[in-house]
């Protein structure tokens, strides 16, 4: 909604259109929810390895029969990429984005049981050791 409102007001500033609304059923937002659904696939490829999973359509209600068994069929898949083989394409981009530093006499990424302690450093940090002592003094 926000990208349609958005989307209404540029059109509008460029002087396309009379008035800052633009219906669902036009051309443009046609044009533009495919857009994201193209953005949407290609980081969802990327990442979780299939497609979207809903499409616009699914949120807006009007999608076919036929694309909820797609979803479904898409859910199933992702969850067996996320059960089986998510942990190496986590590594490939925690080394593609330089988030993993291979050194010399340290475990590489591959051999490390998670990737928690790469994206939360703090846990990995010693607390600094404190000396406690207590003077007494006669009085």
């Amino acid at each position: 909604m926000v990208g349609k409102c958005a989307l209404a007001y540029q059109l509008y500033s460029l002087g396309l259109i009379d008035k800052p609304n633009l219906q669902f059923d036009t051309d443009a937002v046609r044009l533009f929810e495919e857009l994201y659904e193209d953005h949407g696939d290609t980081l969802s490829l990327q990442y979780g390895g299939s497609q979207l999973v809903h499409r616009v359509k699914t949120y807006r209600k009007i999608a076919p029969w036929t694309q909820h068994s797609k979803d479904i069929m898409q859910t199933l898949s992702r969850y067996y990429s996320n059960a089986f083989s998510d942990a190496d394409r986590q590594d490939a981009i925690n080394l593609f984005l330089g988030v993993f530093h291979p050194t010399e006499g340290k475990p590489h990424l591959w051999e490390l049981p998670t990737d928690f302690y790469l994206h939360h450093k703090n846990t990995m940090r010693l607390l600094p050791t404190r000396r406690y002592f207590s003077s007494y003094s006669t009085i």
